[in-house]
């Protein structure tokens, strides 16, 4: 189980990461 801040800090890095693999 995780609490807000740590889904809050998943969903940022998920989006972080995205972003990396997209650019070259």
């Amino acid at each position: 189980m995780m609490n807000e801040k740590q889904k809050r800090m998943m969903d940022f890095i998920n989006s972080y990461w995205k972003e990396q693999y997209r650019s070259p």
